[in-house]
């Protein structure tokens, strides 16, 4: 079964349509890579006690803030002053290529080491038109569309990334690590949202979005 997801605040699709496949589905015209930077992961605020954003537009917010990474304090993944962190994900024939770079990333206050970070994803969910229909498993020819399961889960569970003084980085694709995912010659509505960086311990230390300076 065809599938992959991606990022972005609010989501994003990406369609991986080879030429000589034709979605019965509603897709775009074209959507074949994704971008994003990745910031500091904050617990989200759940018992007010400041508000953020004074004047016309003030919100309740949580003070002081707690950084993600710090739920399990084995490993406390934050950026140095000069760290930076992206993630790009682009379709490729029969594929999807995944690449991602941190620099000036630290582990308990030192550059990360020996260590490898996970890429993740809040929520992945592919339509596609490489399906069969009754209960798993069936026999081939597949002749019809459908939409998974969130393979969010499954995503977040796979994608090493490896840190060497205080870079870490992974260049590879899907089926490289997944053998078999991608499938030349379907079409896959491929939506990806909450890209993200968990440390060592499996908290979110980062995730995508933007810094106002």
């Amino acid at each position: 079964m065809s599938m992959l997801r991606s990022m972005l605040l609010g989501g994003i699709a990406v369609v991986a349509l080879a030429a000589s496949a034709s979605a019965t589905f509603n897709v775009p015209a074209k959507a074949s890579s994704l971008k994003v930077n990745l910031v500091v992961a904050y617990n989200v605020c759940t018992s007010p006690n400041a508000t953020q954003f004074q004047g016309a537009a003030g919100l309740p917010a949580c003070t002081p803030p707690v950084a993600s990474t710090t739920n399990n304090p084995t490993n406390v993944t934050t950026f140095g002053p000069k760290g930076i962190a992206q993630a790009v994900v682009s379709v490729a024939k029969g594929d999807i290529k995944i690449a991602i770079k941190a620099s000036g990333v630290l582990n308990n206050g030192v550059p990360a080491n020996a260590i490898n970070l996970k890429a993740t994803t809040t929520s992945v969910v592919a339509t596609s038109n490489n399906c069969h229909t009754g209960t798993p498993p069936q026999s081939p020819p597949p002749n019809a569309d459908c939409t998974s399961e969130d393979l969010g889960p499954l995503f977040s569970a796979v994608f090493n990334v490896p840190c060497t003084n205080g870079t870490c980085a992974l260049k590879s694709t899907v089926n490289t690590i997944i053998p078999g995912t991608i499938t030349s010659g379907n079409s896959a509505n491929t939506e990806i949202s909450g890209i993200g960086l968990a440390d060592p311990d499996g908290d979110e230390a980062f995730h995508e979005g933007l810094f106002i300076p």
